[in-house]
């Protein structure tokens, strides 16, 4: 689940965004894949009410928005938000052989970090990645207090407002 909201520097919005302002014209992408998120504040909330469940034993909650949508949908919404025209998508199979060679150099070479490219990174997005929070809603009573739309304009406002993109 990808998680965004204020102050955060490194979900994959604020990377994006970042990209995009930067100039790439082309990025990688899919029109096909879904991909749950959820807003910072929403999963503050879920948080503070799992803690005041009370639940006994261990409980395992899945936190994210009760819908998946698709990725370009989600990275179209911040781009508009930011201005920013969305780069045309590149197919996977132009994608993932750059990420094999840079995961390949990373490990002949011993690099100490992850390269910015790996087959992991360029799967996130192509495929679908979508799971429940249908536990969290009827053991927690959880609903979002924001919804997409609003949680991505103050996420964007609040990269703008503070000279970020």
């Amino acid at each position: 689940v990808w998680v965004y909201g204020e102050r955060e520097y490194h979900s994959g919005f604020y990377e994006y965004l970042k990209t995009v302002r930067s100039g790439v014209p082309v990025f990688p992408g899919s029109k096909r894949n879904k991909f749950h998120t959820i807003y910072c504040r929403n999963l503050a909330k879920l948080y503070y009410l799992a803690y005041e469940a009370r639940l006994p034993g261990v409980n395992t909650f899945i936190a994210c928005d009760s819908t998946a949508e698709y990725q370009w949908v989600l990275l179209g919404m911040s781009c508009r938000e930011a201005g920013l025209k969305m780069p045309r998508m590149v197919p996977k199979q132009l994608v993932y052989p750059f990420g094999f060679m840079m995961e390949l150099a990373a490990t002949l070479f011993r690099a100490r970090r992850s390269p910015m490219l790996t087959r992991a990174k360029v799967n996130i997005f192509y495929d679908n990645i979508e799971y429940s929070s249908e536990k969290a809603r009827t053991m927690l009573r959880y609903q979002p207090d924001y919804t997409r739309g609003e949680s991505i304009r103050k996420t964007v406002a609040w990269y703008l407002d503070n000279h970020l993109l």
